[in-house]
């Protein structure tokens, strides 16, 4: 092969690559969101939220380490291109993947060892 990947390999890797990262926006989001639902207008019961909070942090988690090994496993990439752009495409989507579980896990720690709604009360 040439070595470029075809417009269906380079999708497939672009959205393994970012999934790590849309993965730990949307529990960054959810994290941070309910608690301000919460606080704001009360419409979610306040015993919801830390539940919520270690509900969506698990699935994050659990989606984020399933991706890796994926990755890390060869599943998700196939050596159909050249065999540098599927190295590069797998050491950048395992670092981005670490990164948000880093991430996933930072978010998480803060929203449970800082008090919700502290500058309301």
């Amino acid at each position: 092969m040439n070595g470029i990947p075809t417009d269906k390999e380079f999708l497939t890797y672009t959205a393994l690559s970012l999934s790590g990262p849309v993965i730990w926006s949307v529990h960054f989001a959810i994290a941070y969101g309910i608690q301000y639902v919460t606080c704001m207008t009360a419409f979610i019961p306040a015993r919801f939220v830390m539940p919520i909070i270690l509900g969506s942090t698990f699935l994050a988690v659990l989606l984020i380490t399933s991706g890796a090994w994926g990755i890390l496993k060869g599943g998700l990439l196939r050596e159909t291109s050249d065999k540098q752009v599927v190295i590069f495409y797998k050491c950048v989507s395992t670092f981005l993947l670490i990164l948000s579980l880093f991430g996933v896990i930072a978010t998480c720690a803060a929203c449970l060892l800082l008090p919700a709604c502290a500058n309301l009360r």
